[in-house]
């Protein structure tokens, strides 16, 4: 069962890492406003700094570079933007544009995680679960879980049910797992339909 939990919460995390969004500013990219954004990452502009981010990192307006990429990414998270600190975390779990490094990554989101953030919440009880860059702690991992679930992470909801289905850091208990389940899939999250629909089979 732990390892049935362990596989879950990596599908939940895999989802989110390999289904990140591309940036907004991937719309409608032109020559001027990959210019009028370089220009402002380059005068030091956080917001600037993590749009050039996305901007290499998924191609948009320019050559996908994802060392370049990281390079943005890092100028904003050190000026605290939570979404620049996501983006090269994720970098860091997947190895990309920089060496794979967990602990780094959960560094990173922990910083996003502090102002707040729900993904980063997600991502970091996503990774005290898996015990990757820290030691798995399932009560650290519930606390974030629910933080992020309070915004309405689906993700977190979906993990929130695996704590609660497999008793892990928590009172086995089918009916709050079922719970989340359901709040996971009004969300329109398959995973959690899907346990949904299996506990609803076996009566619960």
């Amino acid at each position: 069962m732990k390892g049935l939990f362990k596989l879950a919460a990596a599908m939940a995390c895999a989802t989110l890492l390999g289904a990140v969004p591309g940036p907004t500013c991937a719309l409608n990219m032109t020559p001027e406003k990959v210019a009028a954004i370089l220009a402002k990452a380059e005068a030091g502009d956080a917001v600037a700094q993590c749009a050039a981010g996305e901007m290499y990192e998924h191609g948009a307006g320019v050559q996908q570079n994802w060392a370049e990429a990281a390079k943005w990414y890092g100028m904003s998270a050190e000026k605290g933007q939570a979404e620049a600190q996501i983006n090269l975390g994720l970098m860091h779990v997947k190895g990309q544009g920089v060496q794979q490094n967990p602990e780094a990554a959960c560094r990173l989101f922990r910083k996003a995680a502090d102002q707040g953030d729900a993904k980063a919440q997600f991502l970091l009880g996503t990774m005290y679960t898996l015990g990757k860059g820290v030691q798995t702690d399932y009560a650290q991992a519930r606390e974030l879980f629910r933080k992020a679930s309070a915004q309405g992470n689906a993700q977190a909801q979906f993990a929130l049910g695996g704590l609660y289905e497999g008793g892990f850091g928590v009172q086995k208990d089918m009916k709050a797992a079922k719970d989340w389940y359901g709040q996971s899939c009004s969300k329109g999250l398959l995973q959690g339909c899907g346990k949904l629909r299996k506990l609803e089979s076996a009566g619960f």
